[in-house]
Protein backbone atom coordinates (compact mmCIF):
# COMPACT_ATOMS: atom_id res chain seq x y z
CA UNK A 1 0.00 0.00 0.00
CA UNK A 2 1.23 3.62 -0.84
CA UNK A 3 0.21 7.16 0.03
CA UNK A 4 -0.79 8.62 -3.25
CA UNK A 5 -1.28 12.17 -3.24
CA UNK A 6 -2.98 14.32 -6.26
CA UNK A 7 0.19 16.11 -7.80
CA UNK A 8 -0.49 17.09 -11.28
CA UNK A 9 -3.72 18.19 -13.31
CA UNK A 10 -3.95 17.80 -17.35
CA UNK A 11 -6.72 19.46 -19.37
CA UNK A 12 -7.55 17.18 -22.99
CA UNK A 13 -9.77 19.26 -24.79
CA UNK A 14 -10.47 19.98 -28.81
CA UNK A 15 -8.94 23.81 -28.86
CA UNK A 16 -5.95 23.71 -26.69
CA UNK A 17 -5.12 27.25 -27.40
CA UNK A 18 -8.84 28.35 -27.03
CA UNK A 19 -8.87 26.56 -23.35
CA UNK A 20 -5.42 28.14 -22.34
CA UNK A 21 -6.69 31.69 -23.15
CA UNK A 22 -10.42 30.81 -20.95
CA UNK A 23 -8.69 29.67 -17.82
CA UNK A 24 -6.28 32.11 -18.11
CA UNK A 25 -9.08 34.76 -18.05
CA UNK A 26 -11.30 32.88 -15.34
CA UNK A 27 -8.55 31.84 -12.64
CA UNK A 28 -6.20 34.82 -13.21
CA UNK A 29 -2.50 32.89 -14.03
CA UNK A 30 -0.86 31.40 -16.96
CA UNK A 31 0.89 28.32 -17.51
CA UNK A 32 -2.14 25.46 -17.45
CA UNK A 33 -1.06 21.50 -19.16
CA UNK A 34 -3.53 21.45 -21.62
CA UNK A 35 -3.94 18.48 -24.51
CA UNK A 36 -5.27 17.63 -27.41
CA UNK A 37 -7.52 15.04 -26.74
CA UNK A 38 -6.60 11.97 -28.48
CA UNK A 39 -8.25 10.81 -32.39
CA UNK A 40 -9.04 7.43 -30.40
CA UNK A 41 -11.10 9.19 -27.18
CA UNK A 42 -13.08 11.19 -29.51
CA UNK A 43 -13.84 7.92 -31.57
CA UNK A 44 -15.33 6.45 -28.68
CA UNK A 45 -17.08 9.24 -27.40
CA UNK A 46 -15.30 10.86 -24.84
CA UNK A 47 -16.02 14.56 -24.01
CA UNK A 48 -12.89 17.53 -23.49
CA UNK A 49 -12.18 16.72 -19.81
CA UNK A 50 -9.61 17.44 -16.48
CA UNK A 51 -7.70 14.32 -15.55
CA UNK A 52 -6.01 14.20 -12.31
CA UNK A 53 -3.15 12.37 -12.01
CA UNK A 54 -1.75 10.77 -8.33
CA UNK A 55 1.33 10.31 -7.28
CA UNK A 56 2.37 7.02 -6.90
CA UNK A 57 5.80 4.74 -7.55
CA UNK A 58 4.54 2.07 -8.86
CA UNK A 59 1.55 2.95 -10.99
CA UNK A 60 0.40 -0.60 -12.12
CA UNK A 61 0.83 -1.89 -8.87
CA UNK A 62 -1.46 0.47 -8.18
CA UNK A 63 -3.39 0.19 -10.58
CA UNK A 64 -3.83 -3.26 -10.19
CA UNK A 65 -6.38 -3.55 -7.49
CA UNK A 66 -8.60 -0.94 -9.02
CA UNK A 67 -8.78 -3.05 -12.37
CA UNK A 68 -9.37 -6.10 -10.41
CA UNK A 69 -11.98 -4.84 -8.68
CA UNK A 70 -14.22 -3.98 -11.92
CA UNK A 71 -12.05 -1.25 -13.58
CA UNK A 72 -10.81 -0.58 -16.87
CA UNK A 73 -7.22 0.40 -17.75
CA UNK A 74 -7.03 3.00 -21.26
CA UNK A 75 -3.49 2.18 -21.53
CA UNK A 76 0.18 3.26 -20.27
CA UNK A 77 2.25 6.13 -21.31
CA UNK A 78 6.26 6.02 -22.29
CA UNK A 79 6.32 7.44 -18.70
CA UNK A 80 4.60 4.68 -17.20
CA UNK A 81 1.66 6.70 -16.60
CA UNK A 82 -1.30 4.48 -16.23
CA UNK A 83 -4.63 6.32 -17.37
CA UNK A 84 -8.01 3.86 -16.48
CA UNK A 85 -11.76 4.12 -15.24
CA UNK A 86 -12.06 3.13 -11.52
CA UNK A 87 -14.87 0.81 -10.66
CA UNK A 88 -17.20 3.71 -9.49
CA UNK A 89 -16.37 4.91 -13.87
CA UNK A 90 -14.34 7.71 -13.11
CA UNK A 91 -11.73 8.77 -14.83
CA UNK A 92 -7.87 8.72 -13.17
CA UNK A 93 -4.12 8.90 -13.87
CA UNK A 94 -2.23 6.73 -11.57
CA UNK A 95 2.05 8.22 -12.00
CA UNK A 96 3.29 11.14 -13.73
CA UNK A 97 4.56 13.39 -10.93
CA UNK A 98 7.81 13.60 -11.65
CA UNK A 99 7.47 15.84 -14.70
CA UNK A 100 7.49 19.15 -15.41
CA UNK A 101 4.66 19.98 -13.56
CA UNK A 102 5.20 17.75 -10.45
CA UNK A 103 5.09 19.51 -6.50
CA UNK A 104 3.86 16.36 -4.88
CA UNK A 105 1.50 18.14 -3.05
CA UNK A 106 -2.23 17.40 -2.58
CA UNK A 107 -3.42 20.70 -3.23
CA UNK A 108 -2.40 23.89 -4.45
CA UNK A 109 -1.23 25.24 -7.52
CA UNK A 110 1.58 23.18 -9.21
CA UNK A 111 3.97 24.05 -12.12
CA UNK A 112 1.95 23.48 -14.66
CA UNK A 113 -1.02 26.45 -13.30
CA UNK A 114 -3.07 24.51 -11.87
CA UNK A 115 -4.57 25.88 -8.50
CA UNK A 116 -7.14 23.01 -7.21
CA UNK A 117 -7.79 23.68 -3.74
CA UNK A 118 -10.78 20.80 -3.29
CA UNK A 119 -11.49 17.15 -5.28
CA UNK A 120 -15.08 15.60 -5.58
CA UNK A 121 -15.38 12.12 -6.44
CA UNK A 122 -18.92 11.38 -7.79
CA UNK A 123 -19.08 7.65 -8.11
CA UNK A 124 -21.74 4.50 -8.74
CA UNK A 125 -21.40 2.41 -5.77
CA UNK A 126 -19.43 5.15 -3.41
CA UNK A 127 -18.96 3.29 -0.22
CA UNK A 128 -17.03 0.27 -2.38
CA UNK A 129 -14.91 2.68 -4.22
CA UNK A 130 -13.84 4.75 -1.16
CA UNK A 131 -12.99 1.63 0.38
CA UNK A 132 -11.00 0.80 -2.63
CA UNK A 133 -8.61 4.28 -2.66
CA UNK A 134 -8.45 3.66 1.28
CA UNK A 135 -7.12 0.02 0.69
CA UNK A 136 -5.15 0.56 -1.96
CA UNK A 137 -3.67 3.84 -1.13
CA UNK A 138 -4.02 4.43 2.34
CA UNK A 139 -6.60 7.33 2.17
CA UNK A 140 -8.69 8.01 4.86
CA UNK A 141 -12.64 7.74 4.59
CA UNK A 142 -14.20 9.73 7.11
CA UNK A 143 -17.91 9.53 8.17
CA UNK A 144 -20.63 10.35 5.97
CA UNK A 145 -20.55 14.13 5.87
CA UNK A 146 -23.85 16.68 6.08
CA UNK A 147 -25.63 16.30 2.79
CA UNK A 148 -24.79 18.88 -0.38
CA UNK A 149 -27.23 19.61 -2.39
CA UNK A 150 -28.82 16.49 -4.09
CA UNK A 151 -26.33 14.03 -2.76
CA UNK A 152 -24.34 12.93 0.85
CA UNK A 153 -20.50 12.48 1.25
CA UNK A 154 -17.68 11.21 2.91
CA UNK A 155 -14.56 13.20 3.77
CA UNK A 156 -11.02 11.83 2.03
CA UNK A 157 -7.76 12.66 3.48
CA UNK A 158 -4.30 11.40 2.00
CA UNK A 159 -3.38 9.76 5.07
CA UNK A 160 -4.13 9.51 8.75
CA UNK A 161 -3.38 13.10 10.90
CA UNK A 162 -3.93 14.49 7.21
CA UNK A 163 -6.46 17.58 6.40
CA UNK A 164 -9.01 16.58 3.81
CA UNK A 165 -8.40 16.63 0.12
CA UNK A 166 -11.94 16.43 -0.72
CA UNK A 167 -14.98 14.46 -0.43
CA UNK A 168 -17.09 10.83 -2.23
CA UNK A 169 -20.37 10.94 -3.19
CA UNK A 170 -22.80 8.40 -5.02
CA UNK A 171 -23.22 10.13 -8.52
CA UNK A 172 -27.02 11.15 -8.91
CA UNK A 173 -29.40 11.21 -12.32
CA UNK A 174 -27.96 13.64 -14.74
CA UNK A 175 -24.40 13.71 -12.86
CA UNK A 176 -21.94 11.29 -14.56
CA UNK A 177 -19.40 9.51 -12.03
CA UNK A 178 -16.29 11.84 -12.31
CA UNK A 179 -13.35 13.28 -10.24
CA UNK A 180 -14.46 16.69 -10.38
CA UNK A 181 -11.59 19.46 -9.19
CA UNK A 182 -12.34 23.01 -7.64
CA UNK A 183 -9.77 25.88 -8.44
CA UNK A 184 -9.59 28.59 -5.84
CA UNK A 185 -10.76 32.34 -6.70
CA UNK A 186 -10.71 35.07 -4.45
CA UNK A 187 -14.20 36.18 -5.81
CA UNK A 188 -16.52 33.30 -6.88
CA UNK A 189 -18.81 36.41 -8.19
CA UNK A 190 -16.18 37.47 -10.22
CA UNK A 191 -15.01 34.26 -11.85
CA UNK A 192 -18.70 33.28 -12.26
CA UNK A 193 -19.05 36.37 -14.93
CA UNK A 194 -16.14 35.60 -16.44
CA UNK A 195 -17.50 31.98 -17.21
CA UNK A 196 -20.24 32.95 -18.65
CA UNK A 197 -19.31 35.99 -20.04
CA UNK A 198 -16.45 33.57 -22.29
CA UNK A 199 -19.33 30.51 -23.02
CA UNK A 200 -19.16 28.37 -20.02
CA UNK A 201 -22.03 27.24 -18.33
CA UNK A 202 -22.51 27.57 -14.40
CA UNK A 203 -24.72 25.71 -12.20
CA UNK A 204 -26.53 28.17 -9.87
CA UNK A 205 -23.71 28.70 -7.20
CA UNK A 206 -24.25 27.08 -3.56
CA UNK A 207 -22.44 27.22 0.15
CA UNK A 208 -21.49 24.46 1.99
CA UNK A 209 -22.56 23.50 5.50
CA UNK A 210 -19.55 25.73 6.13
CA UNK A 211 -20.44 28.66 4.85
CA UNK A 212 -17.89 28.20 1.77
CA UNK A 213 -19.68 29.68 -1.76
CA UNK A 214 -18.68 27.14 -4.89
CA UNK A 215 -20.00 26.93 -8.28
CA UNK A 216 -19.50 23.75 -10.89
CA UNK A 217 -19.35 24.71 -13.80
CA UNK A 218 -18.53 23.51 -17.98
CA UNK A 219 -15.69 25.27 -19.93
CA UNK A 220 -16.43 26.44 -23.58
CA UNK A 221 -15.90 22.39 -24.77
CA UNK A 222 -17.77 20.93 -22.27
CA UNK A 223 -14.97 20.31 -19.63
CA UNK A 224 -16.10 20.30 -15.94
CA UNK A 225 -14.75 21.98 -13.08
CA UNK A 226 -15.60 23.98 -10.31
CA UNK A 227 -14.94 27.11 -8.43
CA UNK A 228 -14.76 27.71 -4.72
CA UNK A 229 -14.17 30.86 -2.81
CA UNK A 230 -11.38 31.15 -0.53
Amino acid sequence: MTHGHFARYVLRTLDADAARAFYDAVLGHHGHVVFPLHEQAIARGARPHWLGHIDVADPRAAAAPLLAAGGFQYGERPDGVVVLRDPGGALIALGGASGPSSTGASTGRDASGADVVWHVLRAQGADAVAALYAKTLGWVVGETVTPIGDASYRSLAAAAGEPSFGVVGETTAGVHPQWLFFFGVPSLDAAVEQVRALGGRVLEPSVTPEGTRYAVCDDPQGAAFGLIER
